[in-house]
C-alpha cells in the first residue's frame, strides 16, 4: 500500500497479540507490539500480522485450498 507523494499520518499503539491454541496447549502471547491504525473498510481485511509475530511461528499457506496453518 502506498500513500503517494504526500505523507500519511496514523495513530500508533502498543498492543498484545494472542493466538489461540489447540485444546490443552498454551496460546502464543506476544506483548508490546507496536501497531498503527489503518482504515481497511474498502477491503476484506481485519488486520495484517507482521513478520515480527510470524517470525515466532511456522506458517504454512496452501493457496490452492485457501487455507493456512500456524504452529509455534
Amino acid at each position: 500500500m502506498t500513500t503517494g507523494k504526500s505523507v500519511h499520518h496514523a495513530d500508533e499503539y502498543d498492543a498484545s497479540v494472542v493466538i489461540s491454541a489447540a485444546t490443552g496447549q498454551s496460546p502464543l502471547r506476544v506483548h508490546g507490539i507496536p501497531i498503527m491504525s489503518v482504515d481497511f473498510t474498502a477491503q476484506p481485511i481485519g488486520a495484517v500480522i507482521g513478520r515480527d509475530v510470524l517470525g515466532l511461528c511456522v506458517l504454512i499457506y496452501d493457496g490452492a485450498r485457501g487455507t493456512f496453518t500456524v504452529a509455534y
